[in-house]
């Protein structure tokens, strides 16, 4: 089966990703973004299509695929 064979899913988007840490911050106060889109808005401007949005999104499941660990402990 594949995800096109998979009812109800209208879509799904799969990319590159990109980041950093510092250490796992579990538990950390809910902080405001302002700063980190600023940012990115600022300095990740090429003028390319695909540039132009920033999604901010509420992990609801997480699944590390190298060993199956599932949920908090697999971010």
């Amino acid at each position: 089966m594949g995800l096109r064979d998979i009812l109800n899913l209208t879509g799904i988007s799969i990319g590159k990703g990109q980041g950093f840490g510092r250490g796992r911050a579990r538990g950390a106060a809910h902080r405001n973004i302002e700063d980190e889109m600023a940012c990115i808005t600022t300095n990740a401007h090429t003028s390319r299509n695909g540039d132009s949005k920033i999604y901010i999104t509420e992990v609801i499941a997480a699944v590390r695929i190298s060993n199956g660990e599932r949920g908090i402990s697999a971010v």
